[in-house]
């Protein structure tokens, strides 16, 4: 198995597993507490589509900068999130997270590495009366692609870095082993638009820009500090 996705594969199936095993152990008065804090690991699955397909360049007098096709990939996340209660049965959250995947990426004859990253900004609506707790979110990203040995001008070779941004909307569902402990489960669409590059020389701007859309499969496990 390839050692990129043998150790997150471990962790899903560990917090799926531990998730099965412990559903019984919140009763049905279960009540998380009315505002809390929340921290927690992620692990990610990323499926990309949009110009980033491998079928041209950005072409200036000083460089070519690759727009590569990116294969899907599994990462990391850290998650932070402040949550408080809207009625007896719904409870919204804010939720600032960072998530980051190591892939390859081909370009005409060209292999190499890239690397995504995110920064998400969600809000969720929660309906959250029983231990399991589905929601709906939508939120704005911030998305970081480095492109190992993308950009090429005369004998220098340099990465290629994108910057943009995007909006987020998905679903999930949280499941509480404890009240103060639960699994998440999120599906996550990205529509992003890639506005500036830096390569060689100095960062500069994409005329008409690049889109850059990302589905995101993610599992994960939190905790949470009561506020009140």
């Amino acid at each position: 198995m390839n050692k990129k996705l043998f150790y997150p594969i471990v962790f899903v199936l560990f917090i799926s597993l531990l998730g099965f095993a412990t559903a019984g152990a919140v009763t049905k008065t279960f009540k998380k507490a009315r505002s809390q804090v929340y921290f927690g690991l992620t692990v990610p699955y990323n499926t990309y589509s949009g110009d980033f397909n491998g079928d041209f360049m950005i072409r200036t007098s000083l460089e070519d900068i690759y727009i590569p096709d990116l294969d899907n990939g599994v990462g990391f996340g850290v998650t932070f999130g402040l949550s408080g209660r809207m009625g007896p049965f719904w409870t919204y959250a804010v939720e600032a997270a960072y998530q980051h995947t190591s892939l390859d990426y081909t370009f005409a004859d060209l292999k190499d590495d890239a690397g995504v990253g995110n920064i998400d900004i969600n809000v969720k609506g929660i309906y959250s009366p029983q231990k399991i707790q589905p929601y709906a979110l939508l939120g704005i990203s911030i998305p970081y692609i480095n492109v190992s040995n993308g950009a090429a001008g005369g004998f220098v070779i340099d990465d290629a870095k994108f910057r943009g941004v995007g909006i987020n909307f998905g679903a999930g569902a949280d499941l509480y082993i404890s009240p103060r402990v639960f699994l998440n489960f999120n599906i996550m669409y990205r529509a992003q638009q890639i506005s500036t590059v830096e390569g060689i020389g100095d960062s500069f701007d994409i005329s008409g820009n690049l889109d850059h859309n990302n589905l995101n499969v993610s599992a994960g496990i939190m905790y949470a500090i009561p506020l009140d």
